[in-house]
């Protein structure tokens, strides 16, 4: 009887047409579920979920398409490694389900690991197998995902000392003028003697106050410039 049934074409086999019409089922669940199931949950339609795509140049979405599909790649090597005889492009089906349910649906994540539990047992892993390679998985992600907050984190923290040095410096120059002006001094000199010495510090002063001294007639503006910057530590 099995041989009788091998050499049935393709078409005349009950079990291929049942794998068929359950992947063709399964399909077009998941495609409801996306199209018409997540506006519903997020409360939002789809013109407003991909109102913040329209506004990114063409480049940028095909750079970001090839980041994502990058780092699907990539944890094929973890799947692998924590699930020994899965082989990539397997690992690859299992990410890629998994990514799906868990980005799409409420409580996505525990029905992603039971996608991927479903998927490893049709090709013949243990139970005990797709549980450890869960869990290793997990761990890596935990691991990953908190490399990536204490780097975000990390220029976060530097963008913020970088802006308040910025708005240092803008203070510092308005005040630095101020004072030439009300010294009778053109603002060029409150400049190098203000927030250039202060920022830039002895090289700047040596390269800009002799061209500013002589543009303005202000013979003293080097050594102005000098005696701020020699202070500057002290603020």
């Amino acid at each position: 009887m099995q041989e009788e049934a091998k050499a049935r074409p393709w078409w005349a086999r009950s079990k291929v047409w049942w794998r068929i019409v359950r992947d063709v089922v399964s399909l077009a669940l998941a495609l409801a579920l996306i199209v018409w199931g997540l506006p519903r949950i997020a409360g939002v339609g789809w013109p407003q979920i991909l109102e913040p795509l329209r506004n990114l140049h063409q480049g940028m979405l095909a750079l970001l398409a090839l980041l994502q599909l990058s780092a699907l790649l990539l944890f094929t090597f973890t799947i692998t490694g924590a699930l020994p005889g899965i082989s990539h492009p397997r690992a690859l089906t299992v990410n890629l389900a998994g990514s799906l349910v868990a980005n799409t649906l409420p409580f996505g994540g525990a029905l992603a690991i039971g996608a991927t539990y479903a998927m490893c047992r049709s090709w013949g892993f243990s139970r005990s197998a797709i549980g450890i390679s869960v869990v290793l998985g997990g761990i890596f992600g935990a691991l990953a995902f908190g490399r990536i907050d204490t780097l975000t984190g990390t220029l976060r923290r530097r963008n913020q000392e970088l802006e308040a040095r910025e708005t240092s410096a803008r203070a510092l120059h308005r005040v630095s003028v101020a004072l030439a002006s009300l010294m009778g001094y053109p603002p060029a000199v409150g400049l190098i003697a203000g927030s250039a010495a202060l920022s830039g510090g002895h090289g700047t002063v040596l390269a800009w106050g002799p061209i500013i001294g002589a543009k303005f007639d202000v013979p003293s503006a080097s050594a102005m410039g000098a005696a701020a910057a020699t202070l500057r530590p002290q603020f």
